[in-house]
């Protein structure tokens, strides 16, 4: 029988692994969202400021979980990837309810609906990679 994702996060490598790679698609992706927000030529509306601020939220808390996972910060890694993991999955449960019951496209739909779930599941696979101190 293979390993799950679950046994290989607990495996040595996918333990040292998953949380840069949940770092770096955090960035990925609300590094994208503020490339999108950047290029749009309606400006920013009240909704955009909102989705800013979100992504700015995001980007940070990104960066502080690798600053934390790679520096003498490491003791403040498991309660700053705490915040970015429920905060991930909060905001992806929402939007994903959202935007599959909004007025979107089924391409669009499925695409966010990618992100929420690989978003979520990378999150959940770097608590469980991170030991408590």
């Amino acid at each position: 029988m293979g390993k799950t994702p679950i046994d290989a996060a607990s495996s040595g490598l996918g333990r040292r692994l998953a949380v840069p790679l949940f770092a770096g698609w955090t960035l990925f992706v609300w590094g994208g969202r503020l490339r999108n927000l950047a290029a749009d030529p309606g400006g920013f509306g009240e909704a955009s400021r909102w989705s800013l601020w979100g992504s700015v939220a995001f980007v940070a808390l990104a960066l502080l979980v690798l600053v934390a996972r790679f520096t003498s910060a490491r003791a403040v890694l498991r309660p700053v990837l705490a915040c970015l993991v429920l905060f991930t999955t909060g905001v992806w449960l929402v939007r994903a309810v959202d935007i599959t019951l909004g007025d979107h496209s089924i391409g669009f739909i499925a695409v966010h609906v990618v992100l929420a779930v690989v978003s979520i599941g990378l999150g959940f696979l770097a608590w469980r990679a991170t030991p408590a101190r």
